[in-house]
């Protein structure tokens, strides 16, 4: 799918931009999570505000600011894909092992 994509700017440019709405716009409506980012707002209520099990995580924050169309184009090459990954594992991982992941 991402050589297609790579391949067709006229794909790129129906993507690019899609879905997006201004910052202002935005933040009247109290946007978060993917359309808050796509709309060039940088809050994550995991960070911003964690509660369990967020807050013991060090969930790292999502920089892209692209079109959420584009980044459901492309959900295998997005940051927030791999850190939702890593997230799910470490929940799992306290789920099977709740008294300390890790230990040795």
């Amino acid at each position: 799918m991402r050589d297609i994509y790579d391949d067709h700017t006229g794909l790129q440019d129906r993507f690019r931009g899609c879905g997006r709405v201004s910052p202002e716009l935005a933040t009247k409506l109290g946007l978060l999570g993917l359309a808050g980012a796509q709309s060039g707002i940088a809050r994550d209520v995991r960070c911003d505000l964690p509660c369990a099990p967020y807050d013991a995580l060090d969930v790292a924050r999502s920089p892209s600011t692209t079109a959420a169309t584009l980044r459901r184009a492309l959900p295998y090459a997005s940051i927030e894909a791999l850190e939702s990954t890593r997230l799910i594992i470490a929940i799992t991982a306290a789920l099977l092992d709740p008294a300390g992941v890790g230990r040795s």
